[in-house]
């Protein structure tokens, strides 16, 4: 297990995103850690292979290669991870992946766990070499954002695959079925484990893949806004829930409705029409629980409670800011989604659908509640003027939007 030889690689990666984050080990050499969600380290177990698609990127005068790492648990809707090499470290990095016959490969969850891995045969690509042997960028901080939309949009485009370099699991060094019980001191308001600061990574199949991801989007807030101001599950009354996560600011409350993907193997089996008249039907049930949540907190001016303790929050004191978390927003759905949000979004109802990795990555740029609700705002002030849900590239000191569409 990669984490237990290199412990050090844990506080690290509490601080990372999602992302390839290189390492080096005095007996494995060059090895990659991959960080994302649980059904990353799931696909990658399940289809045993993944692709490196490597791109020469432009943005302006300058250049950068940029690479998407793709496993194809569907093959026409992947789970991705984007890399941008920024720098000469990162690229010479990618330089020596590209050059390699095996490659040490791992998965980590948002909690930090290490789900799977192994060795991984790599297939050679001349281009991709010589690609990275070009000149070495040096890109601003300001441009960075602006390449991982070149990059998306490039990968985007059906014909345009770049250089590919594929990977096959060689020798695996995991059980079939890990589980992993944190217990920390990061314990929000909640009836189940979260609540206790007990969290769980998981990979293979669960029964209760909503209670997973809302214990994940909780510990996530609970880094920027203080633990007992997130709430799991809320009431208006017992037994009828305001949303899935509250968290509570100076002025402002983000009423978050999560919405999951199945965890075990029928995901693989799912035909595109079935998939995506389920992603529909989830989207249409968060903008329906949104609307109760604005009827019974503005209109009905109801109690917000936890454990039958009233909640600080009342229509005088907080702007509600309704955040849909998706596990995917497929394209040729935005027409329809959008239209839909549009009757209910406005200036005083702000607005923001998000699939999970990029709430993940929005929460690891932003530390702060304040920069969180600025780019929460610019977000939905985006929607509201071009009524268009769009894909987010976040950096720390701007967000691209991308309209998205087919």
């Amino acid at each position: 297990m990669l984490s237990l030889e290199h412990p050090e690689i844990m506080s690290f990666l509490a601080e990372a995103g999602s992302g390839l984050w290189p390492l080096r080990s005095p007996k494995l050499g060059l090895a990659i850690a991959v960080k994302g969600g649980a059904e990353l380290a799931f696909a990658a177990r399940h289809k045993k292979a993944l692709k490196f698609h490597f791109y020469q990127l432009q943005v302006e005068r300058e250049a950068a290669v940029g690479v998407i790492t793709a496993i194809y648990d569907l093959a026409d809707a992947p789970i991705t991870i984007q890399t941008v090499c920024m720098d000469s470290i990162m690229q010479n990095t990618m330089l020596e992946v590209a050059c390699k016959d095996v490659l040490p490969l791992y998965f980590f969850d948002f909690h930090n766990s290490e789900l799977f891995g192994g060795l991984w045969n790599l297939t050679k690509s001349t281009e991709a070499v010589e690609l990275l042997r070009g000149p070495a960028p040096n890109i601003k901080p300001e441009k960075r954002v602006d390449f991982y939309v070149a990059l998306k949009q490039r990968f985007s485009e059906p014909k345009d695959d770049g250089y590919v370099i594929e990977a096959t699991l060689a020798e695996q060094n995991r059980p079939e079925n890990i589980s992993v019980i944190h217990v920390t001191e990061e314990n929000v308001l909640s009836r189940r484990g979260e609540g206790y600061g007990i969290y769980h990574s998981k990979l293979g199949s669960d029964e209760n893949p909503g209670q997973f991801q809302e214990a994940q989007i909780a510990r996530l807030l609970a880094r920027i806004y203080p633990p007992a101001q997130v709430v799991v599950n809320p009431e208006i009354e017992k037994g009828h829930e305001f949303c899935d996560v509250l968290a509570i600011g100076k002025h402002e409350a983000l009423a978050i409705q999560a919405k999951s993907t199945i965890q075990d193997v029928r995901r693989f089996d799912e035909d595109r029409e079935k998939r995506e008249s389920r992603l529909t039907k989830h989207f249409y049930k968060a903008l329906s629980q949104a609307r109760g949540v604005e009827r019974a907190f503005y209109k009905l001016r109801r109690e917000v409670s936890f454990a039958n303790n009233k909640l600080a929050l009342t229509p005088e004191t907080k702007l509600l800011i309704h955040v849909i978390v998706m596990y995917d927003k497929p394209s040729n759905l935005m027409d329809e989604w959008s239209a839909e949000l549009a009757k209910f979004a406005s200036e005083t109802t702000p607005a923001v659908v998000l699939d999970m990795p990029e709430f993940t990555n929005m929460l690891s740029v932003y530390r702060s509640r304040e920069s969180l609700l600025s780019a929460l705002v610019t977000i939905a002030d985006s929607f509201e003027s071009q009524k268009r849900i769009g894909d987010y590239e976040f950096g720390k000191d701007k967000i691209a939007i991308s309209q998205v569409g087919p």
